[in-house]
């Protein structure tokens, strides 16, 4: 859960612009944020709410354009009232609100939504390196897949890193031809990494959703296993490349020193296997060990790649797409004597 917190000098602003005649909705927009969280500061600092009424004629107004199909929102804009104020007169006109997938057809009809995209490419069911870095992020990287019970599918992602973000977003468009959600959030008290802004990448389709599916067990949300497809075992060199560095950009860790190494921890044992076993296909060895974690009580396995030839092969092979993990890797590799990206076999 996000946290939005504003500051004295835009909580005075609201105040005096209130107490100056200007609407709460006004001030709604000018801030970004939603009339009731004006309308909390403003009884926070001791100032009473002005009310408005409305009117007999625009309560007919307000019932006789949602007939015909205008949403209660923009009703809300036209008239100057709080969108909760326009649901609770159509109510008491005893006429019912509509369900959400009828007012998103309405807003298609009307040209208020321009509508997504029906359909998935036909080239969205061949196995590409974008395809295999959407199966890495979303099988054991970053992401996961939610179907809630209002029967919404979503693929997504979270990570404090942009261009992590805006790789996944680009092979979503490239595999499927729909356009990401990316919005910057900030992380809830309890949450790792508290007050710290993260993005997050949404799309909500049943047909990607399912076609990831297709692939063998997908965790979902709150489920921490997933599994590499047979797709990608059986896949080119440049198809697993693809799908390792997705789960190195998630998951994947370096270290520099006398200890240099490339690692990656999960607390599932059989996916740290797998990804060692794909590792391998591509001439880089890995070794794992494994831990309790005293703080959270659960087991986790460590896959690391320490010895300097497979550290230079995974270089060249597979990298990172995240430019602090980019940086950090060639600082690794320049400690080495020279001539250490001349690979071997």
């Amino acid at each position: 859960m996000s946290y939005y917190k504003i500051s004295p000098y835009i909580c005075e602003q609201i105040c005096t612009l209130y107490s100056g005649g200007e609407s709460a909705i006004s001030i709604s927009k000018k801030f970004g944020v939603c009339t009731s969280t004006v309308h909390r500061w403003l009884r926070k600092c001791g100032i009473p709410i002005k009310m408005r009424k409305l009117s007999q004629s625009e309560k007919e107004l307000i019932c006789k354009l949602y007939k015909k199909g205008e949403s209660s929102h923009t009703l809300s804009e036209k008239i100057g009232v709080d969108h909760r104020t326009v649901l609770k007169w159509l109510r008491k006109a005893s006429i019912e609100p509509r369900s959400y997938s009828q007012a998103h057809k309405l807003a298609y009809v009307f040209g208020r939504n321009p509508g997504r995209r029906k359909r998935i490419l036909e080239t969205s069911k061949k196995i590409t390196p974008a395809k295999a870095y959407i199966l890495g992020v979303v099988g054991l990287g970053d992401g996961c897949i939610s179907i809630s019970t209002d029967k919404s599918w979503n693929t997504g992602m979270s990570s404090k890193d942009i261009e992590f973000i805006n790789e996944f977003a680009r092979c979503v468009k490239e595999v499927y031809g729909f356009d990401c959600s990316i919005r910057t959030i900030k992380q809830g008290r309890e949450a790792f990494g508290a007050g710290n802004s993260i993005y997050v990448a949404g799309l909500y389709s049943k047909e990607v959703v399912d076609d990831i599916l297709r692939y063998g067990e997908y965790k979902h949300f709150k489920h921490h296993t997933g599994r590499v497809p047979n797709a990608i075992k059986e896949a080119d060199l440049g198809i697993k490349s693809a799908y390792l560095r997705s789960f190195f950009d998630s998951q994947g860790s370096l270290q520099k020193g006398k200890n240099r190494c490339i690692s990656a921890i999960k607390a599932d044992e059989r996916s740290v296997d797998e990804i060692a076993q794909l590792l391998s296909t591509l001439g880089i060895r890995s070794k794992i060990y494994s831990r309790l974690d005293k703080k959270y009580g659960v087991k986790q396995w460590t896959l690391v790649i320490s010895r300097r030839k497979f550290i230079e092969r995974f270089a060249k092979l597979i990298g990172f797409t995240i430019e602090r993990k980019k940086r950090i890797l060639n600082e690794m590799l320049k400690t080495y004597v020279r001539g250490y990206y001349r690979l071997r076999g």
